[in-house]
């Protein structure tokens, strides 16, 4: 019987191709990091929100935590040729970023917790969505999150370990949702924006002490001598474009979706005396879960189902689901929107970073901010919506309902006329 001896130099190093102390250590920092990096994501998405809208008895407030990062995004996505210019500084430039951003989430954490005047909730609230989603949601955007790793691990050795990373994430996630419920049900979101601030510090430091940076992207070779060089394009022929479009469309009208009403549900069903907002979080985290365990075995899943028809299918689905559940509002309709919106994660997302591969360098930046400012534009007009059916005397699902269906018509627009192989040369 074969059997794979550790070294002792190494550990585990074999098994995750990793042929070096340091190399297994900065694997080891990698997923630490990253399973806490994912779990303060999820508790503050979701205690913030609906902890704010809780504490001042207005869901607009939930609206509002939602629509300045859309604005923050938005701004972030024109640094687009400073992040294609610092390839290989890009490691520190983004631990110094979390680093600020964690002692920022503190500053205002403090703030937030000495003056709780509804003026001073709203204005702290802002001041810190504008700043986390500009430097933690708006920068890495324009990379792609999912490249943080390469930070760590070279791409021939993460894919040993992408299965394990992907188990953490979903534990993180899960974990994240956990701790947000109970927080939202004691009515302190402020605890919150400190929890997450750690998380950030221990990221940055990991980027800092074991990270490595980026190798410089290769020159292209000199042309012969009375040749003129070759113009990179990334117009070639493996790239599917209809596949890239249909992201184009997704990205937007998901956002728009998850705007106009879905990002408010555990409020929405507390109206609506289904569940308590805390209850329906907890709902949220075990419905999500069968959704982000499928990504596990997404390589098993991409050869039954071609990505390019998951990122077609998939969003449309989402789509149809949230249709009904405005229009035959329910506890069973509600299920299968959240259940749904966990094969996003588990079967979307996936699909959408190998298509978006196929694009390189300073293409995949620019077919990013594209798609960056897309989502920011479509999820501020999702948010303005909300705000206004939140003002209501009574809310209205069924208007909900046709603004949804606006919006996917008009993400069709968008991808089909700005997208264009021109625009990313």
């Amino acid at each position: 019987m074969n059997q794979t001896v550790a070294s002792p130099a190494t550990g585990t190093a074999p098994a995750l191709g990793l042929s070096s102390r340091g190399g297994v250590l900065r694997a080891a920092g990698f997923l630490a990091s990253s399973f806490l990096s994912s779990m303060g994501d999820f508790l503050l998405v979701f205690s913030l929100p609906n902890g704010l809208g809780l504490e001042r008895n207005d869901s607009r407030y939930a609206v509002l935590a939602w629509m300045i990062p859309a604005i923050s995004v938005f701004a972030a996505s024109f640094w687009h040729k400073r992040v294609v210019q610092r390839h290989t500084s890009a490691r520190k430039d983004y631990a110094l970023l979390l680093m600020g951003i964690a002692l920022f989430e503190l500053f205002v954490a403090v703030l937030s917790a000495l003056y709780r005047g509804p003026v001073a909730t709203l204005l702290f609230a802002c001041l810190f969505l504008f700043g986390y989603a500009f430097g933690k949601e708006g920068i890495p955007r324009l990379l792609y999150a999912v490249s943080v790793y390469r930070f760590f691990v070279e791409d021939k050795h993460y894919s040993r370990m992408a299965g394990l990373s992907d188990g953490l994430n979903i534990l993180a996630a899960l974990s994240g949702m956990l701790v947000a419920s109970r927080i939202v049900a004691l009515g302190e979101w402020r605890l919150a924006l400190m929890l997450d601030a750690l998380t950030f510090v221990v990221l940055a430091a990991a980027l800092w002490f074991l990270g490595r940076d980026l190798p410089p992207p290769e020159a292209a070779p000199a042309p012969p001598a009375g040749q003129p060089a070759a113009v990179e394009a990334p117009t070639g022929s493996a790239v599917d474009w209809k596949s890239l479009r249909a992201i184009a469309v997704a990205v937007p009208m998901l956002h728009a979706i998850n705007a106009v009403y879905v990002n408010y549900l555990p409020l929405i069903n507390q109206t609506l005396s289904l569940r308590t907002a805390s209850a329906s979080i907890v709902l949220i985290a075990l419905l999500r879960l069968p959704g982000m365990l499928s990504g596990l075995f997404f390589d098993r899943i991409r050869a039954l189902v071609r990505p390019e028809r998951i990122v077609r299918l998939q969003p449309w689905l989402y789509c149809g689901a949230s249709l009904l559940f405005l229009l035959v509002p329910g506890m069973p309709s509600m299920l299968l929107v959240w259940l749904l919106g966990g094969l996003n994660g588990g079967f979307y997302n996936p699909a959408d970073y190998t298509l978006r591969n196929q694009l390189q360098g300073g293409a995949l930046v620019r077919f990013n901010t594209l798609v960056m400012r897309g989502l920011a534009l479509f999820q501020l007009a999702g948010c303005l919506v909300a705000l206004y059916l939140f003002s209501l005397p009574q809310l209205r699902l069924d208007l909900a309902a046709l603004f949804v269906g606006a919006f996917a018509l008009l993400a069709l627009l968008f991808g089909r006329l700005l997208l264009r192989p021109q625009r990313l040369a």
